[in-house]
């Protein structure tokens, strides 16, 4: 569970704290975003491969999107959206504008439940939250 927990904080101060210059003088900054809803099937089958859609919202039009943190362990896999800002003159997104939609494939290699503990974002104490899904391995 501690390496669990700290693997996360790692990723998550890695990601807050990236400034890259692309060498035009233009900051990206990396980001982690929450997941706003992710479609998990009811079962996996052994060996096959799944493609997992999800939504995240953009918090500007500066925001582009950078790939999926799946941090696992064991049979837990933490998800998050990685994420980039560059600056410039940016516009804040309002809801349900900068919603997007992106999925990615997963294997399953073992014969046992996953749990999905898809990241929402922080409460008002700062404390993260997860939503926990469940999904078995069928014959």
């Amino acid at each position: 569970m501690m390496r669990k927990i700290l693997g996360i904080l790692l990723i998550v101060l890695f990601c807050y704290g990236c400034n890259l210059d692309d060498g035009d003088g233009n900051q990206f900054v990396f980001h982690v975003l929450p997941v706003e809803s992710i479609e998990l099937p009811q079962s996996f089958t052994l060996n096959e491969t799944y493609e997992i859609p999800f939504t995240f919202y953009r918090p500007t039009n500066c925001h582009g999107y950078n790939g999926v943190i799946s941090n696992p362990n064991d049979n837990e896999r933490t998800i998050a959206v990685s994420a980039f800002s560059v600056e410039g003159d940016c516009v804040d997104f309002v809801a349900p504008d900068g919603l997007s939609e992106q999925s990615f494939n997963f294997v399953v290699n073992h014969n046992y439940t996953y749990i999905f503990k898809v990241w929402k974002g922080k409460d008002e104490q700062g404390n993260d939250m997860y939503e926990t899904i469940e999904v078995p391995v069928t014959d």
